[in-house]
């Protein structure tokens, strides 16, 4: 008798067998005449992983059967169940082989991790889908908006059931809408009613002049009674115009948040440039257009001239509002602002992220301007630029409106790539290859122990609580735990001794494109003018040299998010504590 013994560990099925040569008996047996499992190919010796992987799946299995369909949206609630119970089927034949198990086990935990929450009361309310809606004018359409209500007069409303809020009381609802009035005119609003139209009142939206239908813009306001709300589980929403007025605005979506609304900080529209006001223009490499209020067949190259734009005392923001296909526009196309000249240095880069697959999606995306820069009269161009154009792509965009504001007690905004000092070492400034960095640029280079120093930076009077920043932490390149450290007012680059505060810089994706957005709560906030330095760590070594690629940062006050009331929870355990 052959005795064979093996050791370790695997995870797959292995099958081999045994060779003999006449010699490895004694008296002359030919190793022929040898029989038994593992000696030939046709019977070979089997080692087995299904016991492992069966206990994996069997785990998998335990740990899915708590998951509950209401707390998920209906399609991967779907999908779920479907792997749950052909999981359960394979664990139920005791011959499942190897590669089923593993099969049922892969397919389960892919439809665990795509299981999409229900927003339920948070989710986006699409206008043109309320669950009840009454008006003499009202209809459904899709105007410069992939959907819309439209014909809104005074009086009429529109109502929405069944809004779970999971518990969590609303402090702030958003409004999507667009109407024709100039922003000097007395806007129109709504009121939104907990439950039905005659219940109580608990936010009043003021809807500004948007300057025209095509030019869509969001509003926010306070919810003056959450708990009203939380308990009437529906909204109803009821619209306003002044008097003499005829139309309210027409409606893109609503949107309630557990956040609280901004409170000190309005903004001021400084100005709306389109095409209706624009002095001048310049085509690209094929004619500008400027139908319908639009401008259209934007290609690379062609400009706008506003001239004389007041400006006041500066604005902070600038807000276009766009429509860029992926199937036909370049997908580097951007907004260059210059002041004085079409030709001269360019102010800022407004980067314009994809907004859909075909014409027709209309998108707003804002950055911030220095108001020192952005101030007093001026002669404003946008230009229009592009580099990866194609035949089959060959538009920048077809650009709607861009709006300067000035927002009181704005937030500190600067991009990482503005230091005024820094260590060296590598450190340069770079495009941004992330959609949703802020900025055009991005702060490359980096590795363990750099700095940068941004000067004296005037945070104003409104206390900013809240550091956020954007950023890539590429995991194939970058060292592990990065962080960026704060030091205010003082910085010894030998001797740097405890930050203000440390930022984590959480790993975003496994190349430079997918980038993320990560923010801190400061130990307290900060008013009035600070030297501010920025100190960058992480644990590297041969393979991942950088820390992260950096875009911009804001310091902002973000009010603390609603409390969940958890008392009917907490009844609950005590009632069904002990029960097994």
């Amino acid at each position: 008798t052959a005795s064979l013994r093996l050791t370790g560990t695997t995870r797959t099925d292995a099958r081999f067998g045994i060779t003999f040569r006449d010699r490895a008996f004694p008296r002359g047996i030919p190793a022929s005449t040898v029989t038994g499992t593992g000696v030939s190919v046709t019977d070979p010796l089997v080692v087995s992983a299904a016991a492992v992987h069966r206990g994996s799946l069997a785990a998998l299995v335990d740990e899915a059967s708590l998951v509950r369909e209401s707390n998920y949206s209906d399609g991967s609630y779907g999908i779920f169940r479907t792997a749950l119970e052909r999981a359960r089927t394979v664990l139920a034949d005791s011959a499942s082989p190897t590669g089923t198990l593993m099969a049922a086990h892969d397919a389960l935990r892919s439809a665990i991790a795509a299981l999409t929450l229900d927003e339920g009361g948070y989710a986006v309310l699409q206008a043109e889908d309320p669950d009840r809606m009454e008006g003499p004018s009202l209809v459904k359409e899709a105007y410069y908006s992939d959907g819309d209500l439209g014909g809104v007069t005074e009086g009429a409303w529109e109502q929405y059931t069944d809004l779970d809020f999971g518990g969590v009381a609303p402090r702030s609802v958003s409004v999507r809408y667009a109407n024709s009035q100039a922003s000097t005119a007395e806007p129109s609003s709504v009121d939104i009613h907990a439950g039905d139209a005659d219940g109580p009142v608990v936010a009043t939206v003021s809807l500004p002049g948007t300057g025209g239908w095509q030019y869509y813009t969001t509003v926010r306001a306070a919810v003056l009674d959450p708990q009203a709300l939380l308990k009437a589980s529906g909204a109803t929403f009821v619209f306003h115009a002044p008097s003499g007025r005829q139309w309210v605005s027409n409606f893109d979506w609503y949107q309630f948040s557990p956040e609280a609304a901004p409170s000190s900080s309005p903004i001021t529209t400084l100005a709306t440039l389109t095409t209706a006001n624009a002095t001048s223009t310049g085509d690209g490499s094929l004619p500008l257009k400027l139908s319908g209020g639009v401008f259209e067949n934007v290609t690379n190259g062609a400009w706008a001239e506003w001239r004389d734009t007041v400006l006041g005392d500066g604005a902070d923001t600038v807000t276009v509002s766009y429509d860029k296909p992926r199937s036909r526009a370049a997908s580097d196309s951007h907004i260059e602002l210059r002041l004085g000249a079409e030709d001269g240095p360019t102010a800022v880069t407004v980067p314009l992220d994809y907004t859909g697959s075909g014409w027709g999606t209309v998108a707003d995306t804002s950055v911030r301007l220095d108001p020192d820069v952005f101030d007093g009269t001026r002669d404003v161009y946008a230009v229009f630029v592009s580099s990866t154009q194609t035949d089959a792509q060959p538009y920048v965009a077809n650009v709607h409106s861009l709006t300067l504001t000035r927002q009181a007690d704005a937030p500190v905004v600067f991009d990482a790539t503005a230091f005024e000092g820094d260590s060296g070492g590598g450190l340069k400034s770079e495009p941004a290859t992330w959609s949703g960095a802020g900025s055009a640029t991005s702060l490359g280079g980096t590795y363990d122990g750099a700095w940068l120093d941004y000067g004296d930076v005037d945070f104003g009077d409104s206390p900013k609580n809240t550091v956020t920043l954007t950023y890539v932490n590429n995991s194939a390149r970058c060292g592990t735990g990065s962080a960026v450290q704060l030091y205010l007012d003082s910085f010894d680059p030998d001797a740097p001794g405890t930050p203000y505060a440390t930022v984590p810089l959480p790993v975003t994706g496994s190349s430079w494109s997918s980038g993320g957005t990560t923010s801190l709560t400061l130990p307290e906030a900060i008013t009035g003018t600070h030297a501010v330095h920025l100190r960058l760590t992480t644990n590297a070594d041969s393979s991942h040299p950088y820390v992260a690629n950096l875009g911009q940062v804001t310091f902002d006050r973000v009010e603390a998010p609603a409390k969940t009331d958890l008392s009917a929870l907490r009844k609950a355990v005590d009632r069904y504590e002990g029960l097994a």
